[in-house]
C-alpha cells in the first residue's frame, strides 16, 4: 500500500498520514498538516547519507522548537522546495531554551537553503556551523524575494564562505543588533 507523502521528509523518512504523529519512532518529532506545524522536541535528526535533514515542498510552514534539536550528516539542513513559495517560520516559545543545531556535511552545502521563499526565526536559537552559507535564499520576483525576518531569536552562523547570502529583505526586531 502507497501511503502518500505530506510533502515533508525528515532525516531520509517521508512524513505521511501513517507517521506524521511519531516521524522518526521516538516521539521527538510529529507533524500536524491542518495547522501546518512540524514539532521538534528534542530530535536528534542524524542523516548518515541523506542529502537534506528536512525537506520542505512548500514553504508555508512552521517549524515549532521545544527543548535542544539538533540536525547532522546532512549536505543541507533544512531545504525548502520548488512547489511553493511563502515562509518558513523557524520558532520557540523561549528563546534561552528552545533551539536548532545545524552542521552540514559538507562544505559546499548550506545550514538553511530557501528557494523563492521568505524566512522568519523567532523566540528561538538557532546555531549553524558550517557549509558554504549558514542561510542561503534563492531569490525570485514579488513576494517571494528571499526576505528574512528575526525577532526575539539569537542566531548564530559559522560558515565557510558567509553567514547569510542571497537576502534581498533583512528586519530585525525591536532591541537586536547584528
Amino acid at each position: 500500500v502507497n501511503i502518500p507523502s505530506l510533502g515533508i521528509t525528515v532525516g531520509g523518512i517521508q512524513v505521511n498520514e501513517k507517521n506524521k504523529g511519531n516521524v522518526l519512532g521516538d516521539y521527538s518529532v510529529r507533524y500536524d498538516d491542518k495547522s501546518r506545524i512540524l514539532y521538534l522536541s528534542s530530535a536528534n535528526i542524524s542523516c548518515k547519507g541523506e542529502p537534506n535533514g528536512i525537506e520542505i515542498d512548500d514553504s508555508s510552514i512552521t517549524i515549532m522548537l521545544s527543548g535542544n534539536n539538533y540536525i547532522s550528516g546532512a549536505d543541507f539542513g533544512i531545504m525548502t522546495g520548488y512547489y511553493g513559495s511563502g515562509t518558513l517560520t523557524i520558532a520557540g516559545t523561549d528563546s534561552e531554551t528552545d533551539a536548532l543545531f545545524i552542521e552540514p556535511s559538507s562544505d559546499w552545502g548550506e545550514g538553511i537553503y530557501v528557494y523563492l521563499s521568505n524566512l522568519k526565526v523567532e523566540n528561538c536559537k538557532l546555531v549553524i556551523n558550517g557549509g558554504a552559507n549558514g542561510i542561503m535564499m534563492k531569490a525570485g520576483e514579488g513576494v517571494y524575494d528571499g526576505g528574512l525576518e528575526i525577532d526575539n531569536a539569537r542566531v548564530d552562523l559559522t560558515a565557510f564562505n558567509s553567514a547569510i547570502s542571497g537576502v534581498f529583505r533583512f528586519t530585525l526586531g525591536e532591541g537586536l543588533s547584528i
